[in-house]
């Protein structure tokens, strides 16, 4: 438990601060490695500070047992997931948008940055939202193909 002076009228239950070791940055972060929790839970984030979280790291192979579970919010991973989804390009071409449809239903994951939910599907190729946006400006050069049907 944390010490607080004795002149200060909070309580005294807080959990410990995690050490200055485990802070994060924006690009540190694998979206990844990080689920989503049902509840919000107490922080705080170990970029922003925040109060609240909603992300917490997952237990993966090579991770010790005992090492520290880092806890990211919401603006924070939206941010993290951004950040991947744009560092991802392929060869102008090689993806057919076109023939894509706009799926209502939940297909899975983005074929590209394998990090948002899919929306698109066609030619055995699924894409969420941005990466089919940056694939039609690659294609017209202008504004995304809207092919819905």
């Amino acid at each position: 438990m944390r010490k607080l002076p004795p002149t200060s009228d909070k309580p005294t239950d807080f959990p410990p601060l995690p050490p200055s070791d485990h802070k994060l940055e924006i690009k540190d972060i694998d979206p990844g490695k990080f689920h989503k929790v049902d509840e919000v839970r107490k922080g705080p984030c170990d970029i922003c500070g925040k109060r609240w979280v909603k992300y917490i790291e997952r237990w993966y192979p090579g991770k010790r047992p005992d090492s520290y579970t880092h806890k990211v919010c919401e603006h924070c991973m939206s941010k993290a997931v951004t950040k991947e989804i744009m560092s991802v390009r392929t060869l102008p071409g090689m993806i057919d948008i076109i023939g894509m449809n706009k799926i209502h239903k939940s297909i899975g994951k983005c074929d590209v940055c394998k990090v948002a939910p899919a929306s698109w599907l066609g030619g055995g190729v699924k894409l969420c939202e941005t990466c089919y946006k940056r694939e039609s400006r690659q294609v017209t050069g202008r504004r995304a193909i809207t092919n819905m049907r």
